[in-house]
């Protein structure tokens, strides 16, 4: 079988040929089913039986790329070319899994991945596993019969596949991949994570979600997620124990039905995200925001601030928007704090993720709250952000994307607050400090204690109420609380 390469890139093969001709260099993987469809390859895997490293040394020597070792056992480096740039590249380089490159590409998870180019030949395919047919012929179909068992991970890889090329799966893999799921406590949240936010960041997240649940993938990720059961190998979903899928058990009609509604009324909220964040990408007013544009001046500055925001790097290149969809799939509640916590110990993320993630529940819960009174003051949407910063941004949008009637009241919460934070910083979100604490001491002799942060606090309250306006009206202010809390001492 052949292949029809572009000449630049033949030739960037043909160089790495070159710096070691003692050994057979081979491209495998998803780089070859990119090419075969077209789709330029960026991330490059390389094989050889032996001198892995030493051909990535000479790789980064030649390019002036950086390096670094991925696994010592498996000889396994990286090379990373024209880094932080557009035409960046990453090329990881490993030895056999075998004694030949037949070998290797039988242990590879699907077919359309165990494909492979000899950069003696570059022209010609080896594909012993009809990888190629799969491929054009839309299915997925397992590299061996255990290909899944061997590293569960590739069970979420699976679903990339899918989604990413519209394949279709046999009753064969489908079992395969739901049994391998049960074994994914033996995987690393590190590996997982970055694997799931691949699967999270393609178009379409109820179409993900849906794939997700029809591999039997889902369950364990939310009871990870949410600290539900233990981690362990051999732990039972739950849901799959209301959907009666353990043999020979019985389970509750109502129970099952639960489970479908959870699964249903989610769906929903992922796709109302969904469209909200595409069309945010376009500078346009989905219909999770209508309404909004009667409370602002400039209705695309908001959108543009708004896209701005949610595309801010929080840790690890990761960025807020994916945090608020790991939300969306995963918690449970969207107003349970201890999530955060939970979901950074199962996938290893960082302390600024975990921040966010608490502060956007929090702010959930508070805008929940707020949609109980009659009227919404000033100084609620203060305390709103006071509480949560920033990250009540997100927790707007997550009420803005539930359908259900109730929700009504809380979203016009969600959309004054949307409104607030980008149109009333200093009047009501952030009110420019009069006085700090070093001034009230010189001031009022005040010694510095606790009482210290509590007065801070009291003038920008007043601040957002009106009742203080200048430094003096500051003074007046604390005055005042320190007269008040002298009477109540002297009564108790």
């Amino acid at each position: 079988m052949s292949l029809r390469l572009d000449e630049d890139f033949a030739a960037f093969l043909s160089e790495i040929r070159g710096l070691l001709p003692t050994e057979k260099v081979y491209l495998v993987g998803g780089a070859v089913r990119d090419l075969l469809l077209g789709t330029p390859a960026h991330d490059l895997d390389f094989v050889l039986a032996k001198d892995s490293v030493r051909l990535a040394k000479a790789v980064k020597k030649h390019f002036r790329g950086v390096w670094y070792t991925l696994d010592d056992e498996h000889q396994t480096a990286r090379v990373i070319l024209e880094q932080g740039s557009e035409e960046e590249r990453v090329l990881d380089f490993t030895s056999f899994i075998g004694a030949t490159i037949e070998e290797d590409l039988s242990q590879r998870d699907f077919t359309i991945n165990a494909i492979a180019i000899d950069l003696d030949n570059i022209g010609e395919l080896i594909d012993p596993l009809d990888g190629r047919k799969d491929l054009f012929e839309k299915q997925l179909r397992l590299g061996n019969p255990n290909s899944m068992n061997s590293d569960p991970l590739r069970v979420l890889r699976g679903v990339r596949m899918v989604r990413t090329h519209e394949l279709k799966v046999n009753p064969e893999t489908i079992a395969s991949m739901r049994v391998a799921t049960k074994r994914l406590g033996r995987v690393s949240g590190e590996r997982i994570r970055d694997e799931l936010l691949k699967c999270l960041k393609l178009l379409n997240l109820v179409e993900t979600f849906d794939s997700l649940i029809q591999f039997g993938i889902y369950p364990h990720l939310f009871q990870r997620a949410n600290a539900i059961i233990p981690e362990g190998d051999d732990q039972v979903s739950i849901y799959e124990e209301q959907a009666g899928q353990i043999e020979g058990q019985e389970t509750q009609k109502n129970e099952f039905q639960i489970h479908g509604e959870f699964l249903s009324n989610r769906a929903e909220i992922i796709c109302s995200l969904d469209i909200l964040l595409t069309t945010l990408q376009k500078n346009s007013l989905s219909k999770q925001l209508a309404g909004i544009e009667q409370k602002v001046q400039d209705l695309n500055l908001i959108l543009q601030n708004l896209r701005i925001t949610l595309s801010e790097e929080l840790q690890g290149s990761r960025k807020r928007s994916e945090a608020l969809i790991l939300i969306a799939f995963l918690a449970e509640f969207f107003d349970d704090i201890e999530f955060g916590e939970n979901l950074t110990d199962f996938l290893m993320l960082g302390q600024k993720e975990k921040k966010a993630i608490e502060k956007i529940c929090l702010g959930y819960r508070n805008i929940a709250v707020l949609s109980s009174k009659n009227e919404i003051k000033p100084l609620d949407l203060y305390r709103l952000f006071r509480d949560s910063g920033t990250y009540a941004v997100e927790s707007a949008l997550l009420h803005l994307c539930q359908e259900n009637s109730c929700y009504e009241t809380r979203k016009e919460v969600a959309l004054k607050a949307l409104a607030c934070w980008f149109e009333d910083q200093e009047s009501i979100v952030d009110p420019p400090r009069l006085i700090d604490g070093n001034q009230l001491q010189e001031e009022l002799g005040i010694a510095p204690g606790p009482w210290m942060g509590e007065y801070l606090e009291a003038i920008r309250e007043a601040q957002v109420t009106g009742e203080v306006k200048s430094y003096q009206d500051a003074i007046k202010c604390v005055k005042r609380m320190i007269k008040d809390r002298s009477r109540d001492e002297s009564k108790n």
